[in-house]
This record gives C-alpha cells, sequence and structure tokens, in this order.
C-alpha cells in the first residue's frame, strides 16, 4: 500500500484549516499552481484506522471523480498520523453550515447548480461500483461555481459485506421488526435526496434523522401529505426501494417561491413537534 511518509516537522509546515466554526483542524492545506490540496487526517477511534486505511486504498485503485475531494494518496506522519491527499476547494462551505448559519448566503439556482453537480458526482461513484455510505450535509460543499462531495473513508465497494459508521440510517420493516437499510446504491441515492431538499428548504434533516430515526421517516411525509407535488416524491424518497437520483426531482423546484412556501410549513411543524 503505497504511502507519503512525512517527517512532523514537514507537516506542521503546511497551513493548517481553519473549521467553520472558528476551530482550527487537524488538517492541513497547500496550493500548487494556485490549485488547492488538503491533508485529511483520519479521525476516530485508533481501531479504526486500518479500515478507513484499506477503503482509501481500494478507491486509488479506480479513476478519480471529477469535482469530488477524490483520495489522490495516503499519506503517514512518522508513523502516527494517518490520512489522506485530496482536492481542496477554498471558499466552499458545507451545506450544513449555511442552512445554520445567515452567512454566507446563495441564491436559488446557486444552490440548484450544487446539487446537480453532487447528482453527477454521486452517479459516477455508482458507475465505478463505489457506495458512499456515510452521506450527509457537512460532506457536501458548496461554492459559487457548484458543488463537491468530500470524506470517503466510510465508503465500500458496491460487493463489500461491511457496514461501516454512518451518521444515521433510514429504516424498513422486516418480520414485524425496524431494521437500519444496509449501505447500497439506492441508500445513497435515498441521503443525497435529504441533502438536496435540506438545501432547497434551509432546514437541517440530517439532524432530524439522525435525533428520531425511523419516526423521522413518517413525520417528514405528515409534513406534505397535503402538498401532491412533494407528497409523492417524499414518500418515494423515505420508503421506496427503488429512489432514482435526485435530478430526475429538480422540475419540482422551479419555482423559488413555492419551495420557500411549502418549508416555512414544514419548519413550523418542526418547530411544533419537536421544540
Amino acid at each position: 500500500m503505497k504511502e507519503i511518509s512525512l517527517s512532523q516537522e514537514e507537516y506542521d509546515s503546511f497551513s493548517p484549516i481553519l473549521f467553520e466554526e472558528g476551530q482550527h483542524s487537524k488538517f492541513r492545506c497547500f496550493f500548487v499552481n494556485q490549485k488547492g490540496f488538503l491533508l485529511k487526517e483520519f479521525q476516530g477511534k485508533e481501531e479504526e484506522i486500518p479500515r478507513k486505511k484499506e477503503q482509501i486504498h481500494n478507491l486509488l485503485q479506480v479513476s478519480s471523480i471529477e469535482g469530488s475531494a477524490y483520495p489522490i494518496a495516503l499519506f503517514s506522519v512518522e508513523e502516527k498520523k494517518f490520512g489522506y491527499l485530496c482536492p481542496f476547494f477554498y471558499g466552499s462551505s458545507s451545506f450544513q453550515f449555511i442552512i445554520n448559519h445567515s452567512q454566507p448566503t446563495y441564491s436559488f439556482l446557486e444552490k440548484k447548480k450544487a446539487i446537480e453537480m453532487t447528482t453527477t458526482q454521486l452517479k459516477k461513484f455508482h458507475q465505478k461500483g463505489i457506495v458512499l455510505n456515510d452521506i450527509r450535509l457537512s460532506n457536501h460543499l458548496i461554492e459559487k461555481n457548484g458543488g463537491h462531495f468530500i470524506d470517503f473513508e466510510d465508503s465500500i465497494l458496491e460487493d463489500s459485506s461491511s457496514f461501516p459508521p454512518s451518521l444515521y440510517h433510514f429504516y424498513s420493516i422486516e418480520n414485524s421488526k425496524i431494521i437500519p437499510n444496509k449501505p447500497s446504491f439506492n441508500e445513497d441515492r435515498r441521503k443525497e435526496a435529504l441533502c438536496a431538499l435540506s438545501l432547497f428548504f434551509h432546514i437541517d434533516f440530517d439532524f432530524l434523522f439522525y435525533s428520531y430515526g425511523s419516526e423521522a421517516q413518517e413525520f417528514l411525509l405528515s409534513c406534505v401529505e397535503k402538498e401532491s407535488i412533494y407528497s409523492e416524491m417524499i414518500k418515494e424518497i423515505c420508503f421506496s426501494s427503488s429512489v432514482p437520483y435526485f435530478d430526475s426531482y429538480l422540475p419540482f423546484f422551479q419555482e423559488e417561491r413555492k419551495v420557500n412556501k411549502t418549508a416555512k410549513k414544514i419548519a413550523v411543524k418542526i418547530k411544533r413537534n419537536y421544540p
């Protein structure tokens, strides 16, 4: 498994990244010919690092996905820190950050373009047999020119039997039991759709689904049950065994005024039911 070996001094010479919340992270960046690169250190428990290294190694055997922060190489720092090198999109913000903060602001069309780009990237990942698995708002970036997928250490190959961690899961009923759905292309499309809805409606559905699990699926559907334009779409996203890619839903998001009106209704119901 090929790695870039760095001394601690070399690693410290790169610029630390400022978190969106204003705290320095363990990630470092540098620029070559005005193109940004990120040294992303693996986070989490030490025993999880071998699995993450193996997954990034598997991704490195597949050609990269343009527009995403696809891994370029693994790296280690004196065998004490491990991670991977990937593109860095300077000036971008996560979907989660712009939903939960008033700045920066993006227009309706800019949000739509970001969603179109991440949907295209997801299709390409699936064409190469890669299940992203841990799709969430914080793993989507938006900038004025579009959107980007980041963070791939919890992704798996299509034929993998592993069940790596994820922020939350959708659920199904089997033999009268509620069980989490396993990682799959369909679950990727489902979670990507939820992230797109979050961005369009300016509501953090990640938090809702993380906090309330299967209850959130029924609740979200109830929020739009009287709006035929969205009810069938939400029902399909939450419960279908064959969710389409989100670009097939984009015709429902042509008029900003209607989208904002629905968003306000959902926000009121969330506040009333989950204060």
